[in-house]
């Protein structure tokens, strides 16, 4: 049950992704109801294993704001998005309150990906019933997704070395 205003019940696989520097990783993947608040922790040591480093800032929502996550974090120096627990103290309202209105901006991309895989790349069209055939096809609809980053992003290089900075201008030509 997602209480979702189209579907009241979500059916198949549930996917959850790591964005590093624009590329969609899948983290975990199943059939199963699963608490996303259990990833963290798999997450962090899938970067770890990927980057070599732990990420300096986890943006989550608040469903991985629970205590074991926050030990974890502030054991490996990591920085979890979100309000602290507690209340906050008058001193440290504006600083936080900037960084939270950053981090929620910057997640904002997280939620958008999920959405964007879904309805431009396909993964709320996948009906196979074999679960390493749809769980290929979830991976090939991240790698689409994923190559076609590459592909923005080498044209916008493109186009600013070949015509310089993007200009707003209107450019008129007069014929005499």
């Amino acid at each position: 049950m997602r209480g979702k205003a189209r579907t009241p019940v979500e059916f198949g696989q549930k996917l959850a992704f790591a964005i590093v520097n624009g590329f969609t990783f899948i983290d975990k993947q199943g059939w199963d109801a699963f608490s996303e608040g259990i990833t963290l922790i798999a997450s962090a040591e899938k970067y770890k294993a990927r980057h070599g480093v732990y990420p300096e800032v986890i943006q989550a929502d608040m469903t991985y704001r629970n205590r074991e996550n926050l030990a974890f974090c502030k054991a490996h120096s990591i920085r979890l998005s979100g309000p602290r627990l507690g209340r906050p103290k008058k001193s440290e309202l504006e600083a936080e309150r900037e960084t939270a209105y950053r981090d929620s901006c910057e997640r904002n991309i997280v939620e958008s990906r999920n959405g964007i895989v879904k309805r431009h790349y396909g993964l709320d069209l996948i009906m196979a019933t074999l679960d390493e055939t749809a769980r290929t096809e979830a991976a090939l609809n991240v790698l689409v997704m994923n190559a076609a980053f590459v592909v923005r992003v080498i044209l916008r290089i493109f186009r600013f070395l070949s015509f310089g900075l993007p200009t707003r201008r209107l450019m008129s030509v007069s014929w005499g």
